[in-house]
């Protein structure tokens, strides 16, 4: 009886020690069973990887450049800017045509209106008139036979202009007669008209009766290549008196270059004006059409005769 005693308090005793052991295993701090539990991870590692020296970061690497990197990239030159657009306008009309080594920009020329002025006649020259075609010719070419043409027929005055693809050519405004004649020097080239002497006794009586009208004429010369018709507006006398003086005295090399090809011609314009009499110059009336024709004109002023002098 008293052994079955000692046998159950020692049951009862081992079954209260094993409930103190489970208290406190639960009660120990977590950090403490991490570590336990960690422990025999780490010593399960090798023990070359526990000091094996740290990678560098790829961040790090991309971030910041080598110095040899760096001062390449700064010496690099910047590409060259692009050159500056000119934006001068061409001066004359004919500008982009003048041919290469004509000694630098052509010359300004004032530009002739275009298209041209109503004229009171026009008349196309035939090609004859500057050769027969057997040699190249280029426009200073022709412009030589246009002033001996006007050489031979007194007009030593004249001025040029641009016009597309060519020059025009103008005279001096001068008095003729009424049968296209140039009046007799000074009065020729003189503004207001000739009185009439009385050594034309029938000549003085009319114009003791109607007064002495006044007739004028402008002949201008256009080589092109470029067909053209005459614009609406009509000159006037001063406008036509002002041509002679506001060109230039010498066609231009960058023109004169250019090559008399089967498509440029040379149109001869005459303008004609007629001063009333009494009436103020500002009131000389331009006549359209003309009272002659172009070549009466030409023929007349001694310019045709001139050009089969050349």
């Amino acid at each position: 009886m008293v052994a079955e005693r000692l046998a159950l308090a020692a049951a009862i005793a081992m079954l209260l020690s094993g409930c103190e052991s489970r208290k406190a295993v639960e009660n120990r701090p977590a950090s403490a069973s991490r570590s336990a539990a960690s422990a025999p991870a780490q010593a399960s590692k090798p023990a070359q990887e526990s000091v094996s020296p740290r990678e560098p970061s790829i961040v790090y690497e991309r971030e910041k450049p080598s110095m040899s990197t760096a001062k390449a990239v700064t010496a690099a030159p910047s590409p060259p800017p692009p050159p500056p657009v000119s934006s001068r306008p061409d001066e004359w009309t004919t500008a982009s045509r003048a041919p290469a080594g004509s000694g630098g920009p052509p010359a300004p020329i004032p530009a002739f209106e275009w298209p041209p002025p109503k004229a009171s006649e026009e008349y196309v020259l035939p090609r004859s008139v500057f050769g027969d075609g057997s040699r190249a010719q280029v426009f200073s070419d022709i412009d030589g036979i246009l002033i001996a043409a006007l050489n031979a027929g007194g007009y030593t005055a004249r001025s040029y202009y641009s016009v597309p693809n060519g020059f025009a050519l103008a005279t001096r405004i001068e008095q003729i007669n009424e049968d296209g004649t140039p009046k007799t020097p000074p009065a020729r080239f003189a503004i207001e008209p000739e009185p009439v002497s009385i050594l034309r006794p029938m000549d003085y009586l009319k114009a003791l009766l109607k007064g002495v009208p006044g007739y004028y004429r402008v002949i201008v010369f256009i080589l092109t290549d470029n067909p053209f018709q005459a614009s609406g507006e009509r000159p006037t006398e001063a406008q036509a008196t002002e041509w002679v003086s506001s060109g230039v005295n010498v066609l231009p090399r960058a023109i004169g270059d250019l090559p008399f090809t089967r498509d440029v011609n040379c149109t001869a314009l005459v303008y004609e004006f007629t001063r009333k009499p009494g009436a103020d110059p500002d009131a000389t009336q331009f006549d359209t059409p003309g009272r002659l024709d172009a070549m009466t004109h030409l023929v007349k002023s001694g310019i045709w005769r001139g050009f089969g002098s050349h």
